[in-house]
């Protein structure tokens, strides 16, 4: 048996093990994908125009790789990239090449902490795996999306990040589906490694449909002097959304900077929040959570600030704004202290659109549609620090619909 198998055989029955809330039912789910790969990949350059990324923007992002379901369908410039000391491969491909592997492999993900760790560690297919040399800053931004493209269909990709000492990767990770999926499931686990002195930037976008569940486990791992920036953003929130990522802070003088964005819709139920551990001293992170509710959905922001060394700085702000009388937001920002040597702070606000505001920018010549959407984008915008261009457009657009549902 390969030792990648081994380690699905860890996998205890999933149906036996407790299933968050909201609970899901997995017993119908597809897990693997029938189209063959021609089709796969003439369906996902497809929704890659649908989404904007035309072919001369194709050229220009480097190691690209798009997966359909749980198939690698698009690879670009992967080549150039690895002479450069940076190393993008499908997951299937890379447990294979690289026996080191092992080391890194469902190492920080808990096989069995609950049904859907379990039902990802026995199924996971494809996924990702990037890994930066010592000593290698890579300035341009490496894109991956993952396009789940079947009814009834789990989508199950596992990705590991490693950066190794002194080394700089940017990463953008776009998720979306066809309006026409139902019922399908994206849990795709993600284990990022920031080595020594290391930066690690990712992005991620997720516009789900509305009949699309997600459950992304993500989990990572930073070292003395390194950086994690992550940022996500949720646009729609699909039918539910539920990411609790875990960071955990070894090495002193280490930074993480987390920013958080979402837009809901519909009867979408997001339940997004980050758990960061600081497990050495002089370490600082930051959590910034920006989320618009509309239409019936919920959103409900949670996470916790673990202060567990000396000299440790966190800071931690939800904001939410509510259009409409059905929309509900939900805060649960939290701080837990060891020692009394720490600055662990944490605010939080939620409301309605202020009618001052709105009736202050509507005498200076606006319509009302028109001082919403200023307003909403004031808001998120904080949130959209260093977020790629493609991405910033986006989010506009889902604010620009937004507004006009006000």
């Amino acid at each position: 048996m390969n030792w990648w198998d081994e380690v699905r055989e860890k996998a205890k029955d999933w149906r036996n093990l407790p299933m968050p809330e909201p609970k899901l039912d997995l017993e119908n789910m597809k897990i693997a994908s029938k189209e063959d790969i021609e089709t796969a990949r003439k369906s996902a350059e497809e929704i890659l125009e649908r989404l904007g990324i035309g072919d001369e923007e194709k050229d220009m992002l480097l190691g690209r790789t798009v997966q359909e379901n749980n198939q690698i369908v698009y690879k670009a410039m992967r080549e150039g990239l690895e002479k450069q000391g940076v190393i993008i491969e499908e997951m299937n491909l890379a447990v294979k090449r690289f026996p080191w592997l092992k080391d890194y492999f469902f190492k920080m993900l808990p096989v069995n902490e609950n049904a859907l760790t379990a039902y990802h560690t026995k199924y996971w297919d494809n996924g990702v795996f990037v890994h930066v040399k010592n000593n290698v800053k890579s300035k341009s931004a490496i894109h991956a999306y993952f396009l789940l493209n079947e009814s009834s269909f789990a989508q199950t990709p596992h990705s590991i990040i490693i950066a190794e000492e002194n080394s700089e990767i940017h990463l953008v990770e776009g998720c979306s589906a066809p309006s026409i999926v139902e019922n399908a499931l994206h849990v795709g686990g993600t284990e990022i490694y920031v080595g020594k002195n290391s930066k690690v930037f990712l992005t991620k976008m997720q516009n789900w449909p509305e009949y699309v569940h997600t459950r992304p486990l993500t989990y990572a791992r930073v070292e003395k002097g390194g950086e994690l920036h992550l940022v996500n953003i949720v646009l729609g929130g699909g039918r539910t959304t539920v990411e609790h990522p875990r960071i955990d802070i070894v090495g002193e003088n280490a930074k993480v900077v987390v920013r958080e964005v979402v837009l809901s819709q519909k009867n979408a139920i997001v339940d997004l929040g980050t758990y960061i551990h600081h497990n050495a001293e002089n370490t600082s992170s930051q959590i910034i959570s920006k989320t618009v509710a509309t239409d019936e959905s919920r959103v409900i922001t949670r996470g916790v600030i673990y202060g567990h060394k000396r000299n440790t700085k966190g800071y931690f702000s939800c904001d939410g704004m509510i259009l409409g009388d059905k929309a509900k937001a939900e805060t649960y920002p939290g701080l837990a202290a060891d020692l009394s040597d720490l600055q662990l702070n944490h605010e939080a606000s939620f409301g309605k659109v202020a009618e001052k505001e709105v009736t202050y920018l509507r005498t200076r010549g606006f319509t009302e549609e028109e001082a919403v959407e200023m307003i909403l984008k004031g808001f998120v915008s904080p949130a959209l620090v260093d977020v790629p261009l493609e991405f910033r457009v986006e989010v506009e657009k889902i604010i620009e619909l937004a507004a006009k549902g006000f």
